[in-house]
């Protein structure tokens, strides 16, 4: 072969390797070889403001690394990502907005997991499996997760809002007291806290349908001592079956007289009208308040009857800042 062919040779080479390079932007580690090859771009605004802001500080509100996945919605194959592992939001804000995220065409889910780390999803190119990502021993970091289905355009304008959702439930409880009978209340003192707690919280949860997965639905025990204070909580993840028993304290003082104290363990039953209640759902908070009722003799004012009673419990859906 001439020179002059082995060039040609060489160029048809180069020229062939070319046209067949992955398309710029798009995920590199997409499966899924019949998806519309359109390239296009998604800008995706999450948000974590909630029924209610009314939290010390919002602290609840804080998303501090996120992973942004898109997938095919016929294929279930993953066509875009993104992620960012520094403290995105300082702690303090509502929302965060990520643009020109590159990915293609057509009917798309995609699905945002703030709080969880990266490292894990980083790999994940399946809808599927990326939902069955289980997330363990990381209460305290209130993982959050939103998801929409959506079809985007070739014209690279698609816009996503996504409202992030507590993966976590958190149980509240207060106590209170109640007083009947004659008595001045500038002539009574009356401190009523818990002292200790038990109970059981599921640590491990999937990212999205944590219900279909029964294995992390089962709560471990845990208990707290030390308290000393007439309000406290605990997060779970999604879990059945709850339990939850108080060590409470009482004291009432009459006149500068001490006339009631002592310790009372108080086993709260998880109630919402007259129906248990199974299982705390993730995005929730549940109030529960204990009440003691001091009855004081008008006659005696130093005789004192206690009752106690747990109220039904008080259900607030997705509560994102669990103020």
């Amino acid at each position: 072969m001439n020179a002059k062919n082995i060039i040609l040779a060489i160029l048809m080479v180069l020229s062939f390797a070319a046209c067949s390079s992955d398309i710029e932007g798009l995920d590199d580690n997409m499966t899924n070889t019949s998806a519309n090859n359109g390239e296009t771009s998604i800008s995706v605004r999450m948000t974590t403001d909630g029924i209610s802001t009314k939290s010390n500080g919002q602290s609840g509100l804080a998303i501090n690394n996120f992973v942004i996945a898109v997938f095919e919605a016929a294929s279930g194959q993953r066509i875009g990502y993104a992620d960012n592992n520094s403290n995105v939001s300082g702690g303090a804000v509502t929302e965060v907005k990520v643009v020109d995220i590159d990915t293609k065409e057509g009917l798309v889910n995609v699905v945002v997991v703030a709080n969880a780390g990266i490292d894990q999803f980083k790999n994940i190119y399946t809808y599927e499996e990326f939902g069955n990502q289980i997330v363990r021993d990381n209460l305290n970091d209130l993982v959050k997760v939103g998801t929409t289905t959506q079809s985007l355009s070739k014209d690279g304008k698609n816009k996503v809002d996504i409202k992030l959702s507590q993966l976590t439930a958190r149980v509240k409880v207060d106590l209170k007291y109640e007083t009947t009978g004659v008595i001045a209340d500038d002539e009574v003192a009356i401190s009523f806290i818990a002292t200790n707690y038990s109970y059981n919280a599921a640590t491990a949860s999937t990212i999205l349908n944590p219900e279909n997965n029964a294995e992390n639905l089962v709560g471990q025990d845990f208990s707290k001592n030390s308290v000393n204070a007439s309000s406290f909580y605990y997060d779970t993840y999604r879990m059945n079956n709850p339990e939850l028993s108080v060590t409470t304290s009482l004291s009432v003082t009459v006149k500068g007289a001490v006339v009631k104290e002592g310790e009372t363990k108080v086993t709260v039953t998880f109630t919402c009208g007259s129906d248990v209640l199974r299982c705390l759902e993730n995005g929730k908070v549940y109030t529960q308040v204990i009440t003691v009722k001091i009855n004081f003799n008008i006659s005696r004012p130093t005789d004192v009857t206690l009752e106690y009673e747990v109220a039904p419990v008080r259900e607030i859906e997705n509560e994102i800042t669990f103020g």
